[in-house]
């Protein structure tokens, strides 16, 4: 085993990272990269509407392109591709038509194109819940006032939200609390978090994650650097629910926890924790060789699945999100890209029913940062749909991290 750390240059310590010594090779040897599903495509590029639309439509026009089209079982395949390409086609109808209005009164035109995105993504699980059927949107909103404190969304039984809650979720909607107010939505949408930070003055539910794989040469680990872990902390369920996976390490457990997760050195770290995985894979393949990829597929595939109900899309720079538990007492999962389309939904609906609750002149801070968040969190929601609907998940980074 000495034989072994000498030829990767520092000790053997438990999870395989050593404080003491210059770690050169173990760098070389480490991989950061999103928390997605090893078929993920990068793409080098702002984040952007027509390149997820242009997927979209090659999945809906030309069916033989999408793998998850064709795997669908139904007895009429035309019928089948008609209603997925019409979802499609209509979803961006309304996507185009929010670009064009300004303020939150685009959530209307936003949200019936996620409403259209998810029924396209549940003609790909479930075809027989969707053709001919006459679904509801499977939430209600209720708005007594125009003040914020005031509102509330409620799950329903049927529709379409309890579908897609489901199918993402592999639970049932029905253990959601009858009633979610507006601040467990709005406060997992990082996008406008410094709005949201600034209007109502409370902390978020949502944090942010950076992705390493590293290695000593002998096994692999996963580690995740967690910004704002807080928050998780003071969510007594959402705590113990990562407990059962990780072992919780100050960031410099690392030497330099800045290059290992290819950060800014300009980042603060005061508020991170690192979580690492109880037990590590073995990636070592013979006398001074070790398996290059340290077996980071297995990795994705394992932590997705059993972050499952915390785990958000990727966001800017950051590989991905964890949402906090609904309730303190017991464990109900709702990440951010559920959240944030149900926070669409709710500002639909006050455009619909409560025009007042965005008036500037009557509600100006409100009003502001609806604005806002309608703004920033369509672009992300459009993302996650297309996601779960192409064959590829879609990351882009603008510009790679160091």
């Amino acid at each position: 085993m000495s034989s072994i750390a000498t030829e990767f240059g520092f000790s053997m310590r438990s999870h395989g990272i050593a404080l003491d010594l210059q770690q050169s090779s173990y760098l070389r040897n480490r991989i950061c990269r999103p928390l997605v599903s090893d078929q993920a495509q990068v793409a080098l590029e702002s984040p952007n509407p027509d390149l997820l639309w242009d997927q979209l439509r090659r999945a809906a026009y030309v069916p033989a392109c999408s793998k998850r089209l064709a795997g669908v079982s139904w007895s009429d395949r035309a019928e089948l591709i008609d209603e997925f390409s019409a979802f499609i086609s209509q979803a961006e109808v309304y996507y185009r038509a929010g670009q064009e209005i300004s303020g939150p009164s685009s959530a209307l035109q936003y949200y019936y194109s996620l409403l259209n995105l998810a029924k396209a993504e549940l003609l790909l699980w479930r075809p027989d819940l969707i053709i001919g059927k006459k679904l509801s949107h499977g939430i209600s909103a209720v708005h007594a006032t125009g003040k914020f404190d005031d509102w509330r969304i409620r799950p329903l039984r049927n529709g379409v939200f309890p579908l897609i809650y489901e199918k993402r979720m592999g639970i049932p909607a029905s253990l959601l609390p009858s009633e979610i107010n507006p601040d467990q939505l709005f406060a997992r949408c990082l996008e406008s978090g410094m709005e949201y930070g600034q209007v109502r003055a409370l902390p978020l539910q949502a944090v942010p994650l950076y992705q390493a794989i590293v290695t000593d040469g002998v096994y692999s680990w996963s580690h995740l650097l967690v910004e704002g872990y807080g928050i998780v902390q003071q969510n007594r369920p959402s705590w113990e629910f990562l407990q059962l996976m990780f072992e919780e390490m100050p960031p410099l457990h690392h030497e330099n926890p800045w290059q290992v997760f290819a950060m800014s050195s300009r980042l603060s770290l005061d508020s991170s924790v690192l979580l690492v995985p109880r037990e590590g894979k073995y990636v070592r393949a013979g006398d001074g060789v070790h398996i290059a990829n340290l077996r980071y597929d297995e990795w994705q595939q394992e932590l997705i699945s059993s972050l499952r109900p915390m785990l958000g899309s990727p966001h800017g720079y950051f590989d991905g999100t964890l949402a906090i538990s609904l309730s303190d007492s017991e464990f109900i999962g709702l990440p951010s890209d559920l959240a944030r389309y149900l926070s669409m939904y709710l500002v639909s609906s006050l455009i619909r029913y409560r025009p007042s609750a965005l008036d500037l002149r009557l509600n100006p801070d409100q009003s502001w940062y609806l604005s806002a968040f309608t703004r920033q969190a369509a672009l992300p929601a459009l993302q996650a749909s297309a996601n779960a609907i192409l064959d590829s998940e879609f990351i882009f980074l603008e510009r790679a991290r160091g």
